[in-house]
């Protein structure tokens, strides 16, 4: 299982959303996960946690750029910027944070998501 001590674990998480590798994610999350996102119902188990992500809008290109990662093993934290282009002109910046919690007993496993963004001008 992966190394969740590991930045490259957090980058290939927050890549495997992006372009919307299910797979990698399936591998990577507890059956019971929980995903909060600001502004959004909460995603609960990994079903549901799929299905969200798998029905992402494709019609437009992201390009996330991760600042900042920093994690203990049961915690960590993904800070960065990610520019969403609707492919008919309009272009949008926002910052993030994405805070995860690990599995205490399935190393590797995140149960946790809180997820916040905000609009740059």
């Amino acid at each position: 299982m992966a190394n969740v001590n590991s930045e490259k674990f957090f980058k290939e998480m927050n890549v495997a959303f992006v372009i919307g590798d299910l797979d990698f994610i399936e591998k990577h999350i507890a059956d019971d996960v929980v995903w909060k996102m600001e502004g959004e119902e909460t995603i609960e188990g990994k079903q549901q946690f799929l299905d969200y992500v798998g029905s992402m809008d494709s019609d437009h290109d992201v390009k996330v750029t991760i600042d900042h990662v920093r994690s203990d093993g049961l915690h960590a934290t993904v800070t960065g910027k990610m520019t969403i282009d609707d492919k008919k002109g309009l272009v949008k910046s926002y910052s993030y944070q994405d805070i995860y919690e690990m599995d205490r007993e399935e190393a590797g496993k995140i149960v946790s998501l809180t997820s916040t963004t905000q609009e740059e001008s």
